[in-house]
């Protein structure tokens, strides 16, 4: 019978062993077989937790069993849902009780939420979005990312709206919102006021409210 499992982590959250246990329907109370564990079937009960990225699992003898995984990197939480966060790739996984609580960006999506979101991927461009906006700032200078207007059909409502650490708040357009920023970032260093909303959307002018 299995007597034990042992694992390894590449990251800095490790899962508790209890927990990949009751994952592969491992017990003191049901003992099972080491030689017929079936090491595909737990290889997919290791993925369908979501938070694992890659997962190794095999059978050491005489009875333990060995498994060496790769937990998602959140990013930032998704906004749309409680307890949804999203990695590098896209990927919406839960966030607690695996991970430490963090002050992470929110991104919101709206209509364009996916319905069930743990496993779900964000769409292409909406990842590029999020991944090219958080790249343009320091860790920790954005508090939100709204996305859920960024292909409304009407132009004059089109828009991506930033909340910044210390209340400011970015208004710009989902076609030039990198020349946006650049723009703003070249304005902040004369700025004095903290808390304020800034609408970037017209071309070479910034209007401050």
């Amino acid at each position: 019978m299995i007597q034990a499992v042992v694992q390894t982590a590449a990251q800095y959250a490790p899962l508790q062993t209890a927990y990949l246990s009751e994952i592969l329907e491992l017990s003191q109370d049901r003992p099972v077989n080491f030689s017929q564990f079936d090491l595909e079937e737990a290889n997919e009960r290791l993925m369908a937790t979501q938070i694992i990225r890659e997962a190794l699992i095999k059978k050491i003898k005489p009875n333990i069993l060995y498994v060496d995984y790769d937990v998602r990197k959140p990013i930032a939480y998704l906004s749309d849902y409680t307890n949804t966060a999203l990695d590098q790739e896209g990927v919406l996984f839960p966030y607690l009780p695996f991970y430490p609580p963090r002050n992470l960006p929110q991104v919101y999506l709206g209509a364009k939420a996916p319905p069930n979101p743990w496993g779900e991927r964000l769409e292409s461009k909406q990842l590029a979005l999020v991944s090219d906006i958080l790249r343009r700032f320091q860790v920790g200078a954005i508090e939100r990312i709204d996305l859920s207007q960024s292909e409304a059909l009407s132009a004059g409502t089109r828009q991506i709206v930033l909340v910044l650490k210390g209340d400011v708040i970015l208004r710009l357009t989902p076609k030039n919102y990198a020349q946006e920023l650049t723009n703003y970032h070249m304005l902040a260093l004369q700025m004095k006021e903290k808390a304020c909303v800034i609408d970037l959307r017209n071309p070479e002018v910034a209007y401050i409210n």
